[in-house]
């Protein structure tokens, strides 16, 4: 009887670590777990060797079921266009997902300064103007009628909560002292940063 019984026990104990080795492996499948910190390390690398990523923060893996995922902040230059920027974090999402076999979806953010740095919170309403209202400020201070209302078009970059203006015109006209007396009666302007002309 005290056989049967040790007998009965030893497989009682080997059923319930089976059954428990089974529940656990279901768990992990249906559960988001972490990825290991190596391949954390591995997959900054691979973001950081992309041709022109300036830098990264947030990089977030976790495994679902089999599967792993991704999402990361990368950081661009501010000055490159949005369609480049976006090019650039293609190739990051296409990097990753083709250097590490168990990643099959990737979610890239672009930003043009680390906002960590910068973050936006809930209690800063202020915001920089967008395109109406700095045409609006510009054509206050330079006037109406200058060389402004003359151009072909203007581009606007952000950053470091201040703007710079691309100002593209049609011929060139005392370029340099034209900039100086623009930037000059441009400092009023909170916001702004800086104005580079581009002729045709």
């Amino acid at each position: 009887p005290k056989l049967d019984l040790i007998a009965s026990l030893v497989v009682a104990i080997f059923i319930g670590h089976i059954g428990w080795s089974f529940t656990w492996s279901a768990l992990k499948e249906l559960a988001d777990t972490t990825i290991e910190p190596k391949q954390i390390k591995e997959m900054s690398e691979t973001i950081l060797n992309v041709e022109g990523v300036e830098g990264f923060h947030n990089l977030r893996a976790r495994k679902v079921g089999p599967r792993s995922v991704a999402d990361v902040n990368v950081q661009v230059s501010h000055l490159l266009s949005v369609s480049e920027g976006h090019e650039i974090v293609s190739w990051v999402a296409k990097k990753l997902i083709e250097d590490f076999d168990d990643i099959d979806d990737v979610t890239v953010h672009t930003d043009v300064e680390n906002d960590m740095v910068n973050a936006f919170h809930s209690n800063k309403l202020e915001r920089l103007p967008l395109r109406s209202e700095v045409t609006v400020e510009l054509e206050k201070v330079w006037g109406r009628d200058s060389v402004f209302s003359s151009r072909l078009s203007m581009n606007l970059h952000y950053h470091n909560d201040k703007i710079s203006i691309e100002l593209f015109l049609p011929e060139k006209i005392n370029s340099e002292n034209l900039k100086q007396d623009l930037k000059s009666k441009a400092q009023a302007i909170d916001w702004f940063q800086d104005v580079t002309l581009w002729y045709s």
